[in-house]
């Protein structure tokens, strides 16, 4: 990487802990020796919502029922290897990911059938140690494994690896069971990473520096009418030789009409217009809109011309099929030129 680049993309939960001050099992694990970690009771409170790691003595405290205590979550943090770490970072950052795409993400230097194998081995032994929940829900039929199922971090897992998990550390008591429609794009979102992680590892020379994933990625502002949240599926940052690609990611299904198309696109618009992202970051992130089909990206490219044309150099409409080519290329506005 050039020195002149910025520093951007703290791996998720680095960035956590650094952002929190919340000390998790995990990088108690990692800094064992450390004569600071010999002292009990042991509490932590997060910046965010009240969020507390406290020995097993301490007086008024449950005992949590998805778990257990500190001890037996910092034995098991013990038992994990770094691959086991790394899926529960990526489950952490991107809330689903089914068994063929952690195959594809984790064991991709084995043969097929040795990385599902080892996949279906691994994702068994996380969810007997109830790290991880299954969906009921298979893909690819019932013959398929592991690789079929969809995985997400259970209650106990979100505590264990604190609060880099979206749904929020260890106050969750149940499993979170998402609509199958909402499941479906969710998993569409998880798929444009494992691709941008495999044309990282293609040796295109570009690096994938920051995938924030929803809600992480969501942009909270003051406009002229009142509180506002900008919601795009993911905020994505690579770098190719001396620049860095900024996007805000929209993975488009094909699930909404053109009120609601319109209605998201100005939502950016006012954004751009408030300069908080720019102020804050140098840049204003790109908007590209991922679909499925030519007929798609034609309904959202008319939908978007008719916004006032200073706006077009904000979006750019792609196939999800291309998604890794469209978001590693120089910026094409929606006139179809140069940004």
């Amino acid at each position: 990487m050039s020195g002149s680049r910025l520093p951007v993309g703290l791996p998720i939960g680095a960035l956590n802990h650094l952002v929190t001050g919340l000390l998790t099992p995990r990088i108690a694990h990692r800094f064992a020796n450390d004569s600071l970690l010999r002292f009990t009771p042991l509490i932590f409170l997060a910046a965010g919502p009240a969020l507390a790691m406290t020995s097993e003595a301490s007086p008024g405290r449950r005992r949590p029922r998805s778990g257990g205590g500190y001890r037996q979550m910092q034995r098991l943090s013990q038992e994990l290897s770094d691959r086991d770490w790394r899926i529960l970072d990526d489950l952490a950052r991107l809330r689903v990911l089914s068994g063929q795409q952690i195959q594809r993400l984790h064991f991709s230097g084995h043969s097929s059938r040795t990385a599902a194998r080892r996949t279906r081995a691994t994702m068994h032994r996380m969810h007997q140690s109830r790290l991880v929940e299954r969906s009921d829900r298979r893909i690819g039929g019932m013959r398929s494994g592991s690789s079929g199922y969809v995985f997400g971090l259970s209650p106990r897992g979100r505590r264990l690896v604190g609060s880099g998990s979206p749904l929020g550390g260890n106050r969750a008591r149940t499993a979170w069971q998402p609509s199958p429609w909402f499941l479906d794009h969710l998993l569409a979102v998880s798929e444009l990473y494992v691709d941008l992680r495999e044309w990282e590892r293609s040796g295109d020379d570009f690096e994938l520096l920051r995938f924030d994933a929803e809600p992480v990625c969501w942009r909270r502002w003051s406009g002229f009418q009142g509180r506002a949240t900008l919601k795009p599926d993911a905020h994505v940052v690579l770098g190719h030789g001396e620049m860095e690609l900024h996007a805000f990611v929209e993975v488009d299904l094909a699930t909404e009409g053109s009120a609601a198309l319109r209605r998201k696109a100005e939502a950016y618009v006012a954004y751009w217009r408030s300069g908080l992202e720019q102020h804050e970051h140098g840049v204003f992130p790109r908007v590209v809109f991922l679909v499925p089909d030519e007929r798609r990206r034609q309904q959202v490219v008319d939908v978007l011309s008719r916004l006032p044309a200073e706006t077009w150099q904000l979006f750019q409409v792609g196939l999800l099929a291309d998604a890794a080519s469209v978001l590693t290329t120089s910026p094409q506005n929606l006139a179809g030129g140069a940004s």
